[in-house]
């Protein structure tokens, strides 16, 4: 008997070539608010939501599948401010995305995602579409990783010409502690945001930019199916400072039911602690990220996620990976503040409407006060009767011809 119970509340699909341990946190946040005080919120505007995520899923001697639960459990923090003011623009944000699975093959909660990020950016309009900016940025990951299996492995360090025994016939390697790696980014320059509609927002970043990680001691999957162990790259901290850029585009289609973003960050280090002093071109670190997002309702929304990140300078020389993400999440979402929306400008239609209202209403008006003085000349012409004639008096008489003076 085949038999197969699922409860979907969410769809979780992860493709991962190395730790998530520098993703988004290298893409800089959205396209710069206009500073122009019709359609921004002015003040501050803070926003705080909660989201989640489940997935449970039972097998029972299903074709390809494991018997047993299987369970992934996710809890997520978005949070910020906004400050408008004539020709200052901040924005600063806290997000936390963490997930847990267990699965049948390792009978106990293995952490799946854990990204924490602390970023501020402040832009002061010079014009309506440009000016300057300067950003601040911390990530980093709040809980221990390891990597658990299902049976006895063994991992060896790969870093070096020789591969260095760390585990034999384990079922779990220790990868990193917490808040480890941690990173710093930093960036000031020139800003432009040539384009500017509700479908789609450009953004473009050019200036100094500066990173640090501290990544000593974390390892990274580098596998080789060929071998019978698991290879790991030991990284190394990070330091590098040079020149930025950075072009973005967020929008809103269908009503504001779909929302994307869209992030390509470049970082050239002309000044880099690199051991191995390869060139700064060679070591320039390119970052990607994209999210799409589909609100079924609003507390309801489908998520496609995608980061790609190159970052060389990370890995020992000759052994650099890039690291890609795909995730695709059914989310729940409770708004505890939400964020004030600026006032939606009046599609033709309704300028029309509320033009041909307007115009209705002053006919209205217009007839209302006509009759309303015709009454009142109706009113005074029967109530007011004109004086009688008066008679003039009658001429003296002419004295007597007999009367004596």
């Amino acid at each position: 008997m085949i038999s197969c119970v699922r409860l979907a509340i969410v769809m979780t699909g992860v493709l991962a070539s190395a730790s998530a341990y520098a993703q988004a946190q290298l893409v800089p946040t959205d396209a710069p608010k206009p500073a122009d005080t019709k359609t921004v919120i002015q003040g501050w505007n803070p926003f705080l939501a909660l989201t989640s995520t489940f997935n449970l899923v039972s097998n029972s001697n299903v074709i390809g599948q494991v018997d047993g639960v299987s369970t992934v459990f996710g809890l997520g923090l978005l949070s910020g401010v906004e400050y408008i003011q004539d020709k200052h623009y901040f924005q600063g944000s806290f997000t936390v995305n963490e997930a847990f699975s267990r699965t049948p093959v390792v009978d106990r909660w293995v952490k799946a995602n854990d990204v924490a990020k602390l970023e501020g950016i402040y832009n002061y309009f010079l014009t309506e579409h440009g000016g300057l900016y300067g950003r601040l940025s911390l990530a980093t990951s709040f809980f221990p990783s390891s990597d658990v299996r299902g049976t006895s492995t063994s991992w060896v360090d790969a870093t070096g010409p020789a591969p260095v025994p760390l585990a034999t016939n384990a079922f779990e390697q220790h990868l990193a502690d917490g808040f480890r790696p941690f990173t710093i980014s930093e960036s000031m320059g020139g800003f432009a945001d040539p384009i500017r509609r509700e479908d789609i927002a450009l953004s473009l970043r050019l200036g100094a930019g500066g990173r640090t990680t501290f990544a000593n001691g974390v390892f990274v999957n580098h596998d080789d199916s060929t071998t019978p162990t698991v290879e790991l790259l030991r990284l190394s901290d990070v330091d590098q400072l040079g020149l930025e850029g950075f072009v973005g585009a967020v929008g809103k289609l269908q009503k504001g039911k779909v929302n994307y973003k869209a992030g390509l960050a470049v970082l050239l280090p002309l000044v880099n602690n690199d051991a191995a002093d390869r060139s700064a071109t060679f070591l320039t670190r390119v970052a990607f990220d994209a999210t799409l997002t589909y609100a079924m309702s609003t507390w309801l929304s489908i998520v496609y996620s995608a980061a790609i990140t190159r970052d060389p300078q990370l890995f020992a020389a000759g052994k650099d990976e890039v690291q890609v993400q795909n995730t695709v999440l059914l989310t729940f979402q409770l708004n505890l503040v939400k964020k004030k929306e600026p006032p939606k400008p009046k599609t033709t239609e309704q300028q029309l409407e509320e033009a041909i209202r307007r115009a209705d209403d002053a006919e209205k008006k217009w007839q209302e006060a006509e009759k309303h003085l015709q009454e009142l000349n109706n009113t005074n012409t029967n109530t007011t009767t004109p004086p009688p004639p008066t008679t003039p008096p009658p001429p003296p008489s002419p004295p007597s011809v007999n009367q004596q003076p």
